[in-house]
């Protein structure tokens, strides 16, 4: 089991339904998310070690192609983000419905932080639906020059987990765990 599947179970027993859940932090990236209260929208907070370039995120695939991306920078403290469908390797065109809202970004240090919410299910032709309590796909990358080629980039699997739900990973050598989250999201059995 890679270190990356590891952590969403380690992730998983610190949830809380109002408290952000850290799902990955390696190669100078970091993703985490918060679920609303009525679990239709889901706020994500990413992190990447640049203050010139961009920052970028993908659901749905291990790869860039097919792949639901959100990518962005801020500029003189101001943020930009693009929702787009990637259909090829290259920057990807925006989405005609760009789908997210409360759209924050900061630079601090050395390291760009954008946050911003979407639903699970934007009914967006463009957009992938975003499961709960089971494996999802995404793709992450950031780079120096904005929307320019990645510096660094990468790919893991989460889950974005709610109170009672049973989430299972597992490898190709056989190994699996699995977590069960208390109602109150206060307890984990594994």
């Amino acid at each position: 089991m890679t270190s990356e599947r590891f952590l969403v179970f380690c992730s998983l027993v610190t949830l809380l339904s109002t408290a952000p859940v850290q799902v990955f932090n390696g190669s100078g990236f970091t993703l985490s998310y918060e679920l609303n209260a009525d679990w239709s929208k889901v706020t994500w907070t990413l992190g990447g070690q640049t203050t010139t370039g961009w920052i970028g995120i993908g659901f749905g695939s291990s790869i860039m192609t097919d792949c639901d991306i959100y990518y962005g920078s801020v500029t003189d403290g101001t943020p930009e983000l693009i929702d787009a469908k990637a259909t090829k390797q290259g920057k990807p065109p925006a989405d005609t419905i760009q789908n997210f809202e409360n759209l924050e970004g900061t630079i601090d240090g050395n390291t760009t932080i954008l946050t911003f919410t979407r639903e699970l299910d934007t009914s967006d032709s463009q957009d992938y639906v975003i499961p709960l309590d089971s494996p999802m796909d995404v793709i992450w990358a950031y780079g120096d020059t904005k929307y320019k080629y990645h510096g660094e980039r990468g790919n893991t699997s989460i889950v974005v987990a709610t109170p009672n739900a049973v989430s299972e990973l597992s490898n190709t050598s056989g190994f699996s765990l699995s977590c069960t989250l208390s109602e109150d999201a206060t307890q984990a059995t594994w």
